[in-house]
């Protein structure tokens, strides 16, 4: 049986999906390690530290929160 608990976090879910910042982006919650590469669209990012955030793509520029 679906609980509105379920309901209200599948809610929580989509709408954070729906607010992605610029043209794309990408969330490392736990780690990215050194040596990485990230690409959003056509922009590249090597990652040197070991890393956790926000990366987002807006203007033709890759920007990190």
């Amino acid at each position: 049986m679906v609980t509105i608990f379920q309901h209200d976090e599948k809610r929580r879910y989509l709408t954070d999906m729906l607010e992605i910042k610029g043209d794309g982006e990408v969330t490392i919650g736990q780690m990215a390690f050194p040596d990485t590469c990230l690409e959003i669209k056509s922009l590249q990012r090597n990652i040197k530290e070991s890393t956790k955030g926000t990366f987002f793509a807006e203007n033709n520029n890759m920007h990190f929160e």
